[in-house]
């Protein structure tokens, strides 16, 4: 007699190796977004860093000692903090010892993010430059 049909052991061999495979991909998908997210925040803070580059090579650096730059989620710069997710503070120091101190300038870029949480619960990432002009 010929049977048609799978057996309980082949059923549930086969929803076992289907579990493994489902748990391994939803592991990788955490970790995608999380990647995903962070790659997100250090294309703001490079675009952030641009920025502050461009202004300081027209302007006078050190009217941008303790400047405080906003952005939104999509990078984009906003007036005031709210609604904005992070804060860049910016902190010059004109060396007195350089060649031609003029030209020439420290700068410290001070990212938190995001802005909707305590400061004691922010991720701040801290950037050192020098410029010249």
């Amino acid at each position: 007699m010929k049977r048609n049909g799978f057996t309980l052991v082949e059923i549930t061999i086969a929803m076992g190796l289907m579990t493994f495979v489902l748990m391994s991909l939803i592991g990788l998908m955490s970790v995608g977004l999380g990647s995903g997210k962070a790659a997100q925040i250090q294309t703001i803070e490079a675009s952030a860093l641009r920025m502050v580059q461009a202004q300081m090579r027209t302007n006078a650096p050190s009217a941008f000692s303790g400047v405080l730059y906003f952005f939104n989620y999509d990078g984009t710069t906003n007036a005031t903090s709210n609604g904005a997710f992070l804060q860049c503070e910016v902190t010059t120091n004109q060396p007195t010892n350089a060649v031609s101190p003029a030209n020439f300038v420290g700068v410290k870029l001070e990212f938190s993010h995001p802005l909707s949480a305590p400061a004691t619960n922010r991720t701040t990432n801290v950037f050192h430059a020098s410029l010249s002009r």
